[in-house]
């Protein structure tokens, strides 16, 4: 089965069952109570813009990278940002990034 139609059946699960749409709600709730500790503890999370979206395609055609990871590149270009920690192997040959492998 194609992910496509996996989404479109996962979708049609959760319109037709709330149950699992609560359940999906308190996973994401969940998430960002983790995120909202990190958050205080000293992770700063960076915002995207209009800028490093345009960036990513350069960065995407260039480095015949899938969008979400052009994107990520580009934010960690624009901040600067010279480490990432990751078990994506798309990213192994960019230049300015240290990948550290979890």
């Amino acid at each position: 089965m194609s992910k496509v139609l996996k989404i479109k059946r996962i979708k049609k699960a959760i319109k037709e069952d709330k149950n699992i749409a609560c359940e999906c709600y308190q996973m994401a709730y969940t998430f960002y109570d983790y995120l909202e500790i990190l958050r205080l503890t000293g992770l700063k999370i960076i915002k995207g813009d209009f800028d490093i979206t345009k960036d990513s395609l350069t960065i995407g055609k260039e480095e015949c990278l899938l969008p979400h990871d052009a994107v990520s590149v580009s934010l960690c270009k624009t901040f600067g940002i010279k480490n990432m920690a990751t078990a994506d192997t798309d990213l192994d040959n960019i230049k300015f990034l240290k990948i550290w492998k979890p």
